[in-house]
């Protein structure tokens, strides 16, 4: 009898888990949810930090960069939670830190996007999950 072992470390298991519900919501199919979960808090680890206000105001049809600090490198993933989409054209979207650990992506404000958006933004190398708040004008 032959067995197959796969071994998967906790990366590859979310990067594949984000590849997989990310094609789903570009398709339509399934619901876009944090997939993301953020490091244990601890004297070793970061946390994800705000480089913005927390509450934005972008005019529909609009774009609006969001940014963060992370750590170099680390992927940092950014949901939105009510509608409009990011460059990749969902509504999650896996950005990796630059060498300075700040992660910028750019969310549209398109017309399913009404009044208030609620984001989050996590990174499996940072503690704590940010809520940022866009407010959609005419």
């Amino acid at each position: 009898m032959t067995t197959l072992s796969l071994h998967l470390n906790p990366f590859r298991c979310w990067c594949l888990r984000t590849l997989a519900v990310g094609l789903l919501a570009m398709a339509g199919l399934g619901a876009v949810e944090p997939l993301v979960t953020p490091a244990e808090p601890g004297p070793a680890v970061p946390a994800l930090e705000p480089l913005g206000a927390a509450l934005t105001e972008v005019k529909a049809g609009g774009t609006v960069t969001l940014t963060v600090k992370a750590v170099a490198g680390a992927p940092v993933q950014f949901i939105a939670k009510d509608g409009g989409h990011f460059t990749n054209g969902a509504g999650v979207h896996t950005v990796t830190a630059n060498a300075d650990g700040i992660a910028t992506a750019a969310y549209t404000a398109t017309p399913d996007a009404v009044q208030i958006v609620n984001l989050s933004i996590a990174s499996p190398r940072c503690s704590g999950r940010l809520a940022q708040t866009l407010r959609v004008l005419p």
